[in-house]
C-alpha cells in the first residue's frame, strides 16, 4: 500500500529553531507527497544544475552570503536544530535504528524521469533509519 496513517510533526513555536511557518503534514511512504506549504521553513530551493547529470557528482552548494539572512515566520523562514552528541561513546547510535525520520527535498519523481520539473514542489516521505553497517549502505 501506498499510504499509512498520517503523521503530524508539531513544534515548540517559542524555541530558538527546528519550527516553521506551519506544522508537517506526512501522510504518503512510497514515492513521497508534495510537502505541506510553509512547513519546512529551512528548506531552499538553488535553481543551479552544477553537478555531472549522470552521477549527480559535486551535487552539493556552499553558499557565502553578503548579509545575513532574515530568518522569520514574516519571511517564511526558519532556524534548523541539529542534534548535539555530548558522548565519547562510539556504540552510541543516532538516530537509534528504525527510527521515523523525514527526508525533504527537490528532484526527480520517478527513475525514468528526464529531468527535475522547474515547478516542482518540495516533496517529503518517511524513511526508516538503518545501521550504518547494514549490507544495504
Amino acid at each position: 500500500a501506498s499510504f499509512v496513517s498520517g503523521i503530524i510533526y508539531n513544534c515548540n513555536r517559542t524555541a530558538d529553531c527546528g519550527c516553521s511557518r506551519s506544522n508537517a503534514n506526512v501522510y504518503k511512504i512510497v514515492g513521497g507527497e508534495d510537502s505541506y506549504p510553509l512547513s519546512w521553513g529551512w528548506a531552499v530551493s538553488l535553481q543551479l544544475n552544477c553537478y555531472d547529470n549522470i552521477t549527480n557528482v559535486h551535487d552539493i552548494a556552499v553558499l557565502l552570503l553578503n548579509e545575513s539572512l532574515p530568518i522569520s515566520n514574516e519571511m517564511n523562514t526558519a532556524r534548523i536544530c541539529l542534534p548535539r552528541l555530548e558522548t565519547s561513546d562510539r556504540n552510541v547510535t543516532y538516530p537509534v535504528n528504525s527510527a521515523s525520520l523525514v527526508s525533504i527535498g527537490w528532484g526527480l519523481l520517478k527513475s525514468d524521469a528526464p529531468e527535475i520539473a522547474s515547478d516542482q514542489h518540495l516533496q517529503q516521505v518517511t524513511v526508516a533509519s538503518v545501521s550504518v553497517d547494514d549490507p544495504r549502505c
